[in-house]
């Protein structure tokens, strides 16, 4: 086990199995010119497979406009045409389609569901392990009358060498990333980091 993922060990939050969801969010980890992230398409798959397993959720996620010019656009091309090929029902799809950060992204799923008239007693979130943390302090303070449980990706599936995302290309800048974040939620807030939008290679 190398030391980043060590690190990891010790800082994720716990996962928390699921009882009934009715809904499950796939985290977003952004969009490649011509293909899903890792990290995203790690979520989506793992969101499918679980929905499978509670016939009465939902799948919700929101698609990264931050990657690069029309990302949003690319990756819910991508990830619709995953779903159609796992023959995944559109009709159990919610998506909020332009999401710029975490906190963005749960705001953004929460008017998508409500707007769906979707219930949400209870919420499985799909996260990778060094989000993980940060992900769950988010969506306790965007919904939080709602029984959150936690389902985790992979570590190595959060960051790659060819991601637009400057922080995502490699295991110790996404590490850095995730301890500010939480650093900044608990100092600033969600609305403060709710503002900051993430550092891309590639510029409009």
């Amino acid at each position: 086990m190398s030391l980043a993922q060590c690190f990891v060990s010790l800082w994720k939050a716990r996962e928390i199995p699921p009882v009934d969801p009715d809904v499950i969010i796939a985290i977003c980890y952004g969009v490649l010119p011509n293909q899903l992230a890792d990290g995203t398409l790690a979520t989506l798959e793992k969101a499918i497979m679980l929905a499978g397993e509670f016939p009465r959720s939902v799948i919700a996620f929101g698609n990264a406009a931050i990657c690069f010019p029309g990302s949003e656009h690319v990756e819910h091309r991508e990830k619709i045409e995953i779903l159609a090929q796992s023959g995944f029902p559109f009709q159990r799809v919610v998506e909020a389609f332009a999401i710029y950060n975490t906190v963005t992204e749960a705001r953004a799923i929460k008017k998508e569901l409500e707007s769906a008239k979707v219930p949400t007693r209870e919420i499985t979130i799909i996260a990778g392990e060094a989000h993980s943390r940060s992900v769950m302090y988010i969506y306790r303070k965007v919904f939080p009358d709602t029984k959150l449980s936690l389902v985790h990706v992979p570590f190595k599936k959060e960051h790659q060498p060819n991601h637009t995302v400057t922080l995502q290309t490699g295991p110790w800048l996404w590490i850095a990333a995730n301890i500010a974040r939480q650093l900044a939620l608990w100092v600033l807030g969600l609305e403060r980091v709710g503002a900051i939008t993430h550092h891309t290679k590639i510029r409009s």
